[in-house]
């Protein structure tokens, strides 16, 4: 069995504020343009596709496919040798997007 991963609180900043708070409600929130109705990852004030500013906060599915995954049998960093094995993956959201977890 494994420890949890020794990760830091994240930073909460205005732009990110909608996203940890859903999550802290079992919620997985993305922006989302309205002008191109592209989803949004990371979260920020404009779209990276087409530059407008016209954001919203939309409830994603949470389903995706694995895109991509490595297992970490060995760190070196302070904290994280205890954590091994551990498995990070970037997963393809439904909606498009790809993010990068701990599966």
């Amino acid at each position: 069995m494994t420890a949890g991963l020794p990760v830091a609180p994240p930073m909460v900043t205005e732009e990110t504020r909608e996203f940890w708070e859903a999550l802290t409600q079992s919620r997985f929130v993305l922006p989302r343009c309205g002008a191109c109705a592209s989803w949004i990852w990371y979260p920020r004030g404009f779209c990276p596709v087409c530059g407008s500013r016209d954001t919203t906060w939309q409830e994603a599915s949470g389903r995706g496919r694995i895109y991509s995954y490595t297992v970490v049998r060995k760190s070196g960093l302070p904290g994280w040798s205890e954590a091994v094995p551990y498995v990070i993956a970037y997963v393809e959201l439904d909606e498009g997007p790809r993010v990068m977890s701990n599966i």
